[in-house]
This record gives C-alpha cells, structure tokens and sequence, in this order.
C-alpha cells in the first residue's frame, strides 16, 4: 500500500489499456454503459478499502459483470492528503489485469467521488458468444 501518487481533488482519474477502441472507452466515460454494480467504499479505512476493491472485481469477473462504479468520495479532508481513498483507487485500478478501463464518472453518477470501471469478458462469456456468432 505504499508508493501511491496523490491525484489532485479536481483531476480525472483515467486508464485504457492498449488495443481498447476509442468508442468504447468513450462511452465508458460518458456512462453510457449500464452499471451492474455499484462497490461502495465510502466509511471504509484504505485497507478495508483494498480488500473490497480485489474481492468485488474478481467476483464481478466470474459472474461476467462488465461494467461497475466504484463510490469512493472526493476525500476532501482525508488524511495523509486531499484524495487519498481516490488516488489508491486509481493504482488498484491499475494493478489489475482484469480491468481494462476506467474513468472519473460524470455528475449525474458522484462526479470525483466515484469511477466507472469496465472489465474483461470472462472466458466463459467469450465462448457464449462465439456460439451464438456461430449460428448466425
């Protein structure tokens, strides 16, 4: 839990990984994907924190959950500085091969206290895909 950079109030926290199109990371950005669940960490202490964060993705991804929010407050007057649960967020986010987006949400969703976070098809949701592309 050390070495995380602290990301200013007022900045967007945000992450494609490589080969992810433009449209779909806009429409991630824009919320325009319909959120299938929501990780609430407002109350929680960084290690609490952390642990609700891996549980919750890893749990999502086996249950094909694409697209979640993660509510974690502005942080105003955390401590050790301004942010402090957000900025942990965005190394998480970051740290997990699972994720393969994620961006400040819009107002209408917190604003700067949450995240929208887009995963991977689970391997099992690829197949039920494919089977069904099959007999198209």
């Amino acid at each position: 839990m050390e070495g995380v950079k602290p990301v200013p109030i007022q900045d967007f926290i945000e992450f494609q990984q490589p080969g992810i199109q433009d449209g779909v990371f806009k429409k991630l950005r824009l919320g325009k994907y319909p959120l299938e669940f929501t990780l609430n960490l407002k109350g929680k202490t960084i290690a609490e924190s952390r642990e609700a964060v891996y549980n919750t993705l890893l749990q999502c991804h086996e249950k094909g959950i694409r697209a979640l929010i993660i509510q974690h407050g502005t942080g105003e007057k955390s401590k050790p500085f301004p942010g402090a649960k957000r900025s942990y967020v965005n190394l998480w986010l970051r740290e997990m091969s699972m994720v393969i987006a994620f961006h400040t949400a819009q107002p209408m969703h917190g604003g700067f206290g949450a995240t929208y976070v887009l995963l991977k098809k689970h391997p099992q949701q690829k197949l039920i895909n494919r089977e069904k592309n099959r007999k198209r």
